[in-house]
């Protein structure tokens, strides 16, 4: 389900500031390695978008990306994030162009309560999680 939004979203020390405008193509998680090592957490929980839809709007010249190339999926990852604190802003994927993936720790408000409708990678989630009900297994 797409919900069209005008929403902000920070990095951890407020360095770097954002605006969503758009549809957001809903919420997935993502169990890869390298996507668990990025978050430091067990999966990261994402929301797309296309590129055109978010703007930097403080921090341009502290937003960082690292190219990340050993992928399981074999596709690079163009990973974003802010220099001073560390905080993961979003991903591009160079197989989707023109989307961007948001990481929903940095958004504000209600849009990164939603329940996830897809799952990435799950045969390397931990094995403590039994997954979210319902959602797609992509």
């Amino acid at each position: 389900m797409t919900t069209t939004t005008s929403i902000s979203g920070s990095c951890l020390c407020g360095t770097i500031k954002y605006s969503l405008k758009g549809t957001d193509k809903g919420p997935v998680l993502c169990h890869c390695d390298n996507c668990q090592k990025t978050t430091g957490s067990s999966f990261a929980n994402n929301h797309r978008f296309t590129r055109a839809e978010i703007t930097l709007t403080e921090g341009k010249d502290a937003i960082k990306s690292y190219k990340d190339t050993n992928t399981i999926s074999g596709n690079p990852l163009i990973r974003w994030f802010c220099s001073n604190c560390g905080s993961p802003i979003y991903l591009e994927n160079g197989k989707f162009k023109g989307l961007v993936i948001v990481y929903s720790g940095g958004i504000d408000g209600d849009l990164r309560h939603k329940t996830p409708a897809g799952e990435l990678f799950g045969h390397n989630k931990r094995n403590w999680f039994s997954g979210v009900e319902g959602a797609a297994k992509l």
